[in-house]
C-alpha cells in the first residue's frame, strides 16, 4: 500500500483545520456526564460557547478567502503591468 495512504488511514500527517478542532471539542463536551446541576450549566455553557466559536471561525475563513482572492487579482493586475489606481 502506497505511504500516503497508510499515512492517512493511521491519521498520521492528516492536516487538520479549526473545524476538526471545534468538532473534536464538541464532541468531547458532548460526551461529559455532569454530577451536579453547576456542572451541567458549565457543560451547557461550554457547548454555547463552541456554536459561537464555530461561527466566528467560519467568519474568519469567509474573510480569508475574500482577502486571498483580492490578493489573486492584485498579483494577476500586476503581473499584467497595469498600473493601479489609489
Amino acid at each position: 500500500m502506497e505511504k500516503s495512504w497508510k499515512d492517512f488511514l493511521n491519521n498520521q500527517n492528516v492536516e487538520k483545520d479549526i473545524f476538526d478542532y471545534i468538532g473534536s471539542l464538541q464532541e468531547f463536551v458532548g460526551q461529559m456526564r455532569p454530577k451536579t446541576f453547576g456542572e451541567k450549566q458549565q457543560i451547557e455553557t461550554a457547548k454555547e460557547y463552541l456554536k459561537e466559536v464555530r461561527k466566528l471561525a467560519k467568519r474568519l475563513e469567509t474573510k480569508n478567502d475574500l482577502l486571498e482572492a483580492k490578493i489573486n487579482i492584485l498579483e494577476h493586475n500586476l503581473s499584467d503591468g497595469e498600473i493601479l489606481d489609489g
